[in-house]
């Protein structure tokens, strides 16, 4: 059986992804601003794609093309963990 899939939006790196995949969810892609949080990501989940960009400039047909090329059909979960209001700019 094929495990929902997830994108992850404001990643960091990977604490929301990491407890997606405990609770039994894959995650195909993630998206993080911060180049460096981008990198440990993709270190963290090396099979999964890490889009280091501004979230308001990528669109939801780059992020469907993303999942098609990774051989998904559906989106299940969209999570995100975007930064308290403390540390935004």
């Amino acid at each position: 059986m094929k495990r929902p899939n997830v994108i992850d939006l404001f990643a960091g790196v990977g604490g929301m992804s990491l407890g997606m995949e405990a609770a039994g969810f894959d995650v195909d892609i993630a998206v993080e601003l911060n180049p460096i949080h981008s990198a440990v990501h993709h270190f963290n989940f090396p099979y999964s794609s890490t889009v280091c960009d501004d979230i308001t400039k990528i669109s939801s047909l780059e992020l469907e093309s993303k999942l098609q090329n990774r051989g998904c059909s559906d989106l299940d979960v969209v999570v995100g963990g975007p930064p308290c209001q403390g540390f935004s700019q």
